[in-house]
């Protein structure tokens, strides 16, 4: 569905000369990204207001935004299948503020911390089967890494430490967590689909 509207979207285009014919596939594949983006912000932005839990989860938003886009990790074959895992990881995320404890949360956060860090250093970043990384680029995306998930623990604890609010740290700690437990998992993905190549 996505595709086709993205297909659409490139022939509007086109036929005003607002872009070039022979950029069409760029521009059909820029246009699907864009369109799947919008679709996952917008459900996650509903649920988030209908669930009253909006700033936790621009907490959580941010820091798998900037975990995302240095440490890659799994991409799945659909759009729709991106928009479940995320929905599935964000459920969990809702369940576990909602119903869990503060203390809870708390040796919650210090496992998960560990856990992403961990993940962080022996995996990232994990390449795209579609988008094959430099050896240049790997350098510079795992010091990307390393830095943001750091930056991202650094705000987490300076929230326990002056605002004693577990939610906030654990909604950034969980963001971070999110992206990390899919870096194994795409890198055996990614290894997998390499040699299907070859």
């Amino acid at each position: 569905m996505l595709s086709k509207l993205a297909k659409k979207m490139t022939s509007f285009f086109i036929s005003r000369n607002l872009i070039e014919e022979s950029r069409k596939e760029v521009y059909d594949y820029s246009f699907e990204v864009l369109l799947s983006t919008l679709l996952n912000g917008l459900s996650l932005f509903i649920i988030a207001l209908f669930s009253n839990t909006f700033l936790y989860s621009i907490l959580y938003v941010f820091a798998f935004i900037l975990m995302r886009g240095s440490a890659g990790g799994y991409h799945a074959k659909t759009h729709l299948g991106c928009l479940i895992l995320l929905l599935a990881t964000y459920i969990v995320f809702l369940l576990l503020i909602k119903f869990i404890s503060g203390t809870i949360l708390f040796y919650l956060t210090i496992i998960f911390s560990v856990f992403s860090l961990i993940s962080v250093f022996i995996f990232a970043p994990v390449e795209n089967i579609n988008n094959p990384l430099t050896d240049e680029e790997k350098i510079k995306l795992a010091r990307k890494s390393i830095v943001y998930s750091i930056l991202i623990l650094l705000i987490a604890y300076s929230i326990i430490f002056f605002a004693k609010d577990m939610k906030y740290s654990f909604s950034l700690i969980f963001g971070l967590t999110s992206v990390c437990l899919f870096l194994p998992i795409g890198e055996i993905w990614f290894l997998r689909q390499s040699k299907r190549r070859k």
